[in-house]
Parts: C-alpha cells; structure tokens; sequence
C-alpha cells in the first residue's frame, strides 16, 4: 500500500508552489519537513484529492489517479486533518463524528458503533457527550483526527497536526499518531523538526516547493558527518543537518 507523487507541480500566478515533487509514502508515518512557505499544504491539499496537481501525477497502489472516479475511489480510502480544524463549539463530540461519518458513507446502522470505536481509538471514549467547546486543545486535536479515521481510512494525510499544542499535548498525540500509523500509511507535513524525529520513519525535505532531501529520518544527522572532537554546538545531530540543508539548498529554476 502506497501514495506516489510523480513530478508533481503546483503554481499560484506566477508563483510556484511546487516544482518537479516526487517521493513515495509507504505504511507507517512519513514526514514531510520544511519552513513555512516551504509548499507543505499545498502538497497535502494534492494528496487529500482537494487540489488537483498542475504537473504531474498521483499514484494510490501502483494505479495512477487520472479521472474523477480515480480520484473519488481514493478519497473513499482517505481521512484528512487540516491545519486550521474548526467546528462549531456548541455540537458534542459525538455528533460531531457521527455527523462526519454519515458524510464519509457510513451506513446508519453503522455509525453509532464507528463513533464508539474511533473515540476509544483516540483515548477519549468517556466525552462523547462534551461539547467541542469545552474539550482543551489537545482533546479537540484528537477529536479531529477521529473524524478523519472514522471510516476506517487506509490513508491518513496530517498537515501540522501538533501546531498550537503544550509539549505535553504533543508527546500524547505523537503516541496516538505511531499507534494509528500500524495500520494506514499515514502522510503529516510539519515545521517541527522534532514531529518528523518522533513520529516520521520516512522523511522528505521541502524547501521553496522542491526537495532537497529524503531518506530515514534518523539520516538527517549524518548529514554533516562525524562531529569533530571538542567541537561544541547547542543543536541536535537531527537539527544541525536539516539547518545544513536549508543553507546549502539551491533554489528551484
């Protein structure tokens, strides 16, 4: 079970967003690092089926994505979390995911147990009856990511799913995130370099809408090759190699 991106390219304008993006997301998590304004959410916004890529291609299972029924079977085996996840603060946790389970074709009968199940997957099984607006930021967070998962998707695509969460919210959703990626492949976009250390096998490097690395994340820190002997630096071997990327990336033509 694989997403292939093949040459893919996005342009607003005259700007471009993407340029020549090819990688290959298998099981587990796969990260895609980068700065802001690196092309990140426009990247998963073609992966989640919500934009379609001016260049290139898409690939679900070795089948590449051409038509709209190619892209309509894909988006029936997808869940997506944006980055900016609102909803309204009046509706209980629990219409709130049974509401996106109908939406997703889960069938009437189905839906209470699909609810039941999906909150006990993300630890939060006791606040059905909460409503959105009371829950703190890192419940609503997973209350999302239910909503993503709640059709039982086999691919999972995350745009900086820990943004705004305390250090401690984060660990537990990186708990919950490696959990849930044994089963799906699963895709997150982060400008966190330690979200892509803690939850990314697989990592790709985006910079100015191209790649400038991928390989396994623990990788990133022979990047610069062994550290000489009494040299001193505040940075992680993770961070000073993507740090080294970032300064010796070669801007896109």
């Amino acid at each position: 079970m694989t997403v292939e991106a093949h040459g893919l390219g996005y342009h607003y304008g005259h700007k471009q967003a993407l340029k020549g993006f090819d990688a290959s997301f298998g099981p587990g998590v796969n990260a895609v690092l980068g700065p802001n304004g690196a092309g990140k959410t426009t990247l998963l916004s073609i992966l989640a089926g919500l934009k379609r890529p001016h260049e290139g291609a898409v690939s679900f299972d070795g089948s590449s994505l051409r038509s709209d029924s190619d892209w309509s079977r894909y988006r029936s085996c997808l869940g997506f979390l944006p980055q900016e996840a609102t909803w309204t603060a009046d509706m209980t946790v629990g219409s709130f995911l049974a509401y996106f389970a109908a939406m997703r074709g889960v069938g009437r009968s189905e839906r209470s147990d699909a609810v039941v199940g999906v909150l006990e997957q993300v630890g939060l099984h006791a606040e059905s009856n909460r409503r959105l607006g009371s829950l703190s930021g890192g419940q609503r967070r997973r209350v999302f990511l239910a909503q993503a998962m709640i059709h039982g998707p086999s691919v999972l695509v995350l745009d900086e799913p820990t943004a705004g969460l305390d250090p401690a919210a984060r660990v537990r959703f990186r708990e919950l995130v490696v959990e849930v990626a044994k089963q799906r492949v699963v895709v997150i976009a982060t400008h966190l370099l330690e979200d892509a250390v803690h939850l990314g096998a697989h990592t790709v490097v985006l910079n100015e809408g191209a790649v400038i690395w991928q390989g396994d994340t623990q990788a990133l820190g022979q990047v610069l090759g062994p550290k000489e002997p009494g040299v001193k630096s505040l940075g992680s071997p993770e961070e000073l190699g993507f740090l080294a990327l970032m300064e010796n990336a070669d801007p896109p033509e």
